[in-house]
């Protein structure tokens, strides 16, 4: 099973970004207690120098914005397969409201998780360690992968938003008098075999309710590499702070 029925196995990456407090003096010759943060799912990664302590606030926060656009990209393709744009004007208007305001609040979350990941590729590049610096940005690519897709399935919904903007509803009555239409012009135009132009049933016109339900289908087929750029990202962020 993919998409959001399996979301819980592809949530593994939340991150809590609090670095502990500042510790009392070691004592001579003692290793500095070491910040740490809680990988949910995959264990712990421990910083013990000045340089990895701005790279996990970064991917932390940056892991933060992903996980929450992961579920309101889940609630929008919920929200399209149920939501009612047709039944009058004010429906149609509400919705078409709805989904323009879920794609803004799905793009400022993507990029906001960018941004975080621009501080920290910055942050990367002063890592002398060649392949460490390599295994950071490896998982920053990860992560960025999946913030750029969320992004766009963004904008898949804000053109969703302008369809049902720019079209009419076409209610139950609607269709009835379509199809007693379409079933007339089978009669004209066949009087001693096939229609000429097929008819009922079809070229019965979708609903704007069928068009939100289809494109929730479509988004979420287009949502599965970004759970595969998720789960890279898990494997990756270990190496990457394995120097840490």
């Amino acid at each position: 099973m993919t998409g959001w029925a399996a979301l819980p196995a592809t949530v593994i990456l939340a991150v809590n970004t609090a670095l502990a407090p500042a510790p009392s003096p070691a004592p001579s010759g003692a290793l500095p207690p070491a910040a740490e943060t809680t990988l949910k799912e995959i264990g712990s990664v421990r910083v013990t120098n000045d340089v990895c302590k701005p790279l996990l606030v970064s991917a932390g926060a940056a892991v933060d914005y992903m996980l929450d656009d992961n579920v309101k990209i889940g609630q929008a393709i919920a929200r399209m397969r149920t939501i009612d744009l047709d039944s009058n004007i004010l429906m149609k208007t509400h919705g078409a409201h709805e989904l323009m305001d879920r794609f803004v609040s799905m793009r400022q979350t993507a990029v906001a998780g960018k941004a975080e990941m621009q501080k920290f590729r910055a942050e990367a590049q002063t890592v002398a360690d060649p392949k460490q610096r390599a295994a950071l940005l490896a998982f920053a690519n990860a992560v960025d992968g999946a913030l750029e897709r969320q992004r766009k399935l963004a904008y898949d919904v804000s053109r969703l938003a302008v369809f049902v903007d720019s079209h009419p509803a076409i209610d139950e009555w609607d269709l009835a008098e379509i199809q007693i239409e379409l079933q007339r012009a089978n009669v004209i135009q066949s009087p001693a075999g096939a229609p000429l132009v097929p008819g009922y049933p079809y070229n019965m016109p979708q609903t704007l309710s069928q068009v939100s339900a289809d494109s929730a289908e479509t988004l979420q087929e287009r949502a599965e590499p970004m759970f595969a750029d998720e789960n890279d990202a898990s494997k990756r962020i270990e190496p990457a702070f394995s120097g840490c």
